[in-house]
């Protein structure tokens, strides 16, 4: 006995009919389900598939009521790609993750690639000051105020959005009104380095370093501070005597950790207070006492001169 295969043509599953007059479809659920999709496709679009050599595999919309690419049909093509890639080999739903979004989004939209990288570029852009602010705390911790802070490495920083070499630097440090500019630039093997530590009175020899003045600036903010206790006591001779061992005492611990220059610590500090040396017989009658600080702050060594020269043979 003969038996006659049939092949569905909505699910393309062979079967076998179970009544004499031939059948199209294997069940009444996948007949309703060609029909359904015959009519959708009549309704709206179209889509073919067409192999180029130079695209492998390249989407055509062609829609039936005339030529062209409508809005509506471009975008259910990107839905259904993006159903397809985000669906496993079982057609079960997948959770995709934040990276499969994002390369999902790049193959069936090229201009997603173009404005995402855009928008890290403007949204990654950052100015410098938080990270100085930080740079900052972490010299005055680690090694002190009178500590010049650069040649230090900024952390978790791609690159500058200015590139900058030493001949374009050469100006900023030394302009003609004496506003310095601090570079920050990047070297290599070294990575991104603030390469700069001057103020904006770059033209005095005095104030010219950030060190400097921030270190005078603690000098003056703790010997004020300190000089409270001493209100309204009276001024006379034990009083100076004690008030300039005590700012001596201080300047010496400060000498000892590199803050002041000098071999020993006359040459680094010298205190001054007293009738005669300060003050005359109004001040004291006014009820003014006069104390003169003297310091040399230690300047940063911001350029290194080394010079070579051939000698004779001596032995």
């Amino acid at each position: 006995m003969k038996t006659h295969k049939y092949i569905c043509n909505y699910c393309q599953k062979e079967f076998i009919p179970t009544r004499r007059r031939v059948q199209k479809y294997c069940s009444d659920s996948c007949r309703s389900c060609a029909h359904n999709l015959r009519k959708k496709i009549i309704t709206k679009t179209e889509t073919k598939l067409v192999e180029t050599e130079n695209e492998p595999t390249k989407t055509k919309i062609e829609a039936m009521s005339g030529s062209g690419i409508g809005n509506a049909a471009a975008g259910t093509l990107i839905a259904d790609g993006l159903k397809d890639f985000f669906t496993n080999n079982e057609n079960k739903p997948k959770t995709p993750s934040v990276e499969q979004i994002n390369t999902g989004l790049s193959i069936a939209i090229p201009e997603y690639k173009l404005v995402m990288e855009t928008i890290l570029k403007k949204k990654n852009l950052l100015p410098p000051s938080a990270a100085m602010a930080g740079i900052y705390t972490l010299v005055d911790a680690e090694q002190g105020v009178w500590k010049a802070p650069a040649n230090v490495s900024v952390s978790s920083v791609v690159s500058p959005s200015v590139l900058i070499d030493y001949a374009q630097q050469e100006d900023l440090n030394a302009p003609i009104l004496g506003k310095a500019i601090c570079a920050i630039r990047p070297f290599i093997g070294l990575g991104t380095m603030v390469w700069g530590a001057r103020t904006l009175d770059a033209n005095s020899l005095d104030w010219r370093y950030i060190n400097v003045r921030r270190t005078l600036i603690m000098f003056e903010q703790s010997i004020k501070f300190a000089a409270k206790a001493y209100v309204f006591e009276p001024n006379v001779k034990n009083t100076w005597v004690s008030i300039e061992a005590m700012i001596g005492n201080f300047l010496t611990n400060l000498w000892k950790l590199g803050a002041l220059a000098g071999s020993v610590p006359t040459d680094a500090f010298s205190v001054s207070v007293g009738l005669g040396a300060t003050m005359t017989a109004n001040d004291i009658l006014e009820g003014i006492m006069r104390i003169e600080v003297r310091v040399a702050i230690s300047h940063p060594a911001e350029f290194i001169v080394i010079t070579f020269q051939q000698q004779m043979q001596k032995s």
